[in-house]
């Protein structure tokens, strides 16, 4: 059986929702509303930040959506260092309790949310979650497994062409241990 490659279950970048940095959250949203009315339709819950080049800052993934609620969780470094120093989650917890985090009603953070810009919370694309399009999809399951993104650029001549997603490789491992079942 021939390996798959990575180009051929990857999502072409042209039909992933896309968004400049100076959008706001909610044209991000209406991007992606849109992308999923589209050919490929639900196919993604991530929108891709491209610049004035078409290259692309970054992505917008459904944690950054929910960090954007509450802009201490914006700095990711205050809470990864106090994990590294010792602190649990319930010592945390309690200290974002205590300063008042999310004591605001849904709506109101969210219509806070809504001003912010894509810039304002995008998140950097990691050099390690970037893979070839000529790459053999094992390269790929062990990215994945390894690094546990929850996808990864697809590049061709280094320019991004594509995203593949640990769903669509998930769908694929499946089906190849059923037809391994089924000799």
């Amino acid at each position: 059986m021939r390996e798959k490659l990575v180009r051929e279950i990857m999502i072409p970048l042209a039909e992933y929702a896309t968004v400049g940095p100076e959008a706001s959250l909610g044209e991000a949203l209406a991007a992606l509303d849109a992308a999923k009315a589209g050919p490929g339709g639900n196919r993604h819950l991530s929108v891709l930040v491209m610049d004035q080049a078409g290259a692309v800052r970054g992505k917008l993934s459904p944690f950054s959506f929910l960090k954007a609620l509450e802009p201490a969780y914006l700095d990711p470094d205050k809470f990864t260092a106090m994990r590294d120093w010792g602190f649990g989650s319930e010592f945390i917890d309690r200290m974002l309790r205590d300063q008042g985090m999310f004591e605001a009603p849904l709506d109101h953070l969210c219509a806070k949310a809504a001003r912010r810009t894509v810039g304002d919370i995008l998140e950097k694309q990691d050099e390690r979650q970037v893979i070839d399009a000529a790459t053999a999809l094992a390269v790929a399951v062990h990215m994945f497994v390894m690094d546990r993104p929850d996808h990864l650029l697809v590049s061709e001549g280094g320019r991004v062409v594509g995203i593949l997603r640990l769903c669509d490789v998930f769908t694929e491992v499946c089906a190849a241990i059923r037809a391994c079942s089924a000799r």
